[in-house]
């Protein structure tokens, strides 16, 4: 299946017209570089992605507050929703048999200070449930437990 006429008329073509071999070669060369970059990128922003929502449970459902859209029995429009405790209370008797794990989470950014060092960290106040809704990775300390709440201990966790 080697026909010689067939490769020398192809190598004949390539000599005869060596700007238009040259700029053939080079334009797949690019496409194969830029396929390559593109590639790199996406995995790279999968691989991103995946590290920074590594330690949440893939099947955790966030409730937040917000801002009413009509006035209701002499309330405003737009005035803003608050939960409290009766709330999560309310969450866990109506919808027990659906949730393994039910926690308030409240955050918010402050500025720490420790002897003469400063500086501005997001805070999370949570329940001892936490710990299973989300893989915190803890560098010192330990979590929070019932005890903890029930004694009304402070304790800080550092995590990362």
């Amino acid at each position: 299946m080697f026909n010689r006429d067939l490769w020398k008329e192809i190598f004949d073509t390539i000599l005869k017209n060596k700007l238009r071999t040259f700029l053939s070669g080079f334009t797949v060369a690019l496409g194969i570089l830029i396929f390559v970059v593109l590639f790199g990128f996406g995995n790279g922003l999968k691989n991103t992605f995946n590290e920074f929502f590594n330690d949440d449970a893939t099947n955790t459902f966030f409730l937040f507050p917000g801002r009413t859209s009509k006035p209701y029995k002499g309330y405003k429009s737009e005035r803003r929703i608050e939960f409290d405790n009766s709330d999560l209370a309310d969450i866990e008797k109506n919808f027990d048999p659906f949730l393994l794990y039910v926690t308030p989470r409240i955050s918010r950014g402050a500025v720490v200070k420790y002897n003469n060092e400063s500086n501005n960290y997001s805070i999370r106040g949570v329940a001892p449930a936490h710990q299973f809704a989300e893989q915190t990775i803890i560098m010192f300390g330990r979590y929070i437990n019932q005890e903890d709440i029930r004694s009304r201990a402070k304790h800080a966790v550092i995590g990362r």
